[in-house]
């Protein structure tokens, strides 16, 4: 006769989860599954009510089935004295009789199946269960996308319960850098929901896909899924997984080489040029950003900032979208010229300023380089 943990065991396995997968179905940790199938441990009551509707198994029906006794066997004469009594045998032997003693102290059975015929909406289990297909994804190349490499990530949305419907009112998707910071937050109400899923109302046992792919060449972290609904008991839930972007060790070797220098350290006062938009005197410098790698560079974005002291007074951003008539291909080379930007101001009170390039290289690396100037309140010596 089977344990509970090899039942346990043979029931995941039948539904085709993995531990990780059912550990975040009942929000406990991998090992805590792992200790419940080598019968290590045991789940408290609510957790096998949970085990239940997950697997759509009655974990209960098994414990009563299991305690009755057996009926003792057919003697073949009846002259021969009857054999010392026997204890019932149990299904799940040791592990069944606490089981069994954990539903008497709790009111017995018959109470706990009523309570998981009808919880509470205090205690009611959120129905739906949002599974990674993979917990973690690498750059691959799909032909219908291009040819260019992209993270392609699946999340599995499925109603576990047996009689417990749920209404999908919101999915959100939030995309991170790998410095922490949001990349993307996009927010599905249930009409696009019910567009990508086929319907926003799942009945119990309904499941779907939610796919996505985003390019590699950006320095993304991972994607999190999120999903706001309401069961049919009218309990709100949110439930969410994440999927762990990875790039393997050789794709995050040798970064692009992005050097930043300016035409001059310090920059003197002078005149601006007639053809100028600017009038009166101040400071004119040329910025350039050369790749002295093999590598190519995507840039992304100028970043700059005047100060006053230590104080930023002017801050700005120029897109690639005005970069790129500046330069001589879609990307930064080695075989190019350096890019060459022009900064300049008739603002006194200034005392430096900083340019700082930004973008990715094609190993999916992210780089930011700089360099600053310093103003002087001086006019430029003159020449020897």
């Amino acid at each position: 006769m089977s344990t509970f943990a090899q039942e346990l065991r043979a029931l995941r396995t039948e539904r085709g989860l993995t531990q990780e997968q059912l550990a975040q179905a009942l929000n406990v940790s991998r090992t805590t599954i792992s200790r419940w199938e080598s019968s290590k441990a045991l789940p408290d009551i609510e957790t096998i009510k949970r085990l239940n509707q997950v697997l759509n198994h009655n974990f209960f029906a098994d414990v009563e089935r299991a305690a009755e006794p057996t009926p003792p066997a057919e003697t073949s004469s009846p002259a021969e004295p009857a054999p010392p009594e026997k204890k019932p045998r149990r299904k799940w032997g040791v592990i069944a009789a606490v089981l069994a003693l954990v539903l008497i102290l709790a009111g017995g059975a018959a109470a706990i199946s009523r309570m998981h015929a009808a919880p509470t909406q205090a205690s009611q289990a959120c129905p739906l269960v949002i599974f990674a297909v993979n917990e973690s994804v690498t750059p691959v190349v799909d032909e219908a996308r291009g040819p260019e490499p992209a993270f392609i990530y699946r999340f599995s949305v499925q109603n576990v319960s047996g009689d417990t419907s749920f209404t999908i009112r919101k999915v959100i998707i939030d995309l991170d850098y790998m410095d922490g910071s949001a990349a993307f937050h996009g927010e599905y109400d249930q009409q696009r929901v019910a567009a990508v899923f086929g319907t926003s109302e799942f009945a119990p046992g309904y499941g779907s896909l939610w796919m996505g792919a985003e390019t590699a060449d950006k320095p993304y972290s991972g994607v999190t899924m999120r999903i706001e609904g309401v069961d049919s008991h009218g309990c709100a839930h949110t439930v969410s997984n994440h999927v762990r972007f990875e790039r393997p060790a050789e794709q995050m070797a040798e970064p692009a080489h992005i050097v930043v220098t300016t035409s001059e350290e310090v920059a003197y006062l002078a005149p601006f040029p007639p053809d100028s938009n600017k009038t009166g005197y101040g400071w004119e410098v040329i910025f350039f950003f050369e790749n002295r790698s093999d590598v190519p560079f995507q840039i992304e974005k100028l970043v700059y900032d005047f100060f006053e002291d230590d104080v930023v007074r002017f801050h700005g951003e120029i897109p690639f979208e005005d970069i790129r008539p500046h330069m001589s291909n879609d990307k930064l080379l080695r075989i190019n010229d350096p890019l060459k930007w022009p900064f300049g101001t008739n603002q006194l009170y200034l005392t430096s300023m900083k340019c700082t390039i930004c973008g990715t290289d094609d190993n999916g690396n992210y780089i930011e380089a700089s360099a600053s100037v310093r103003y002087s309140k001086e006019y430029a010596p003159a020449a020897e």
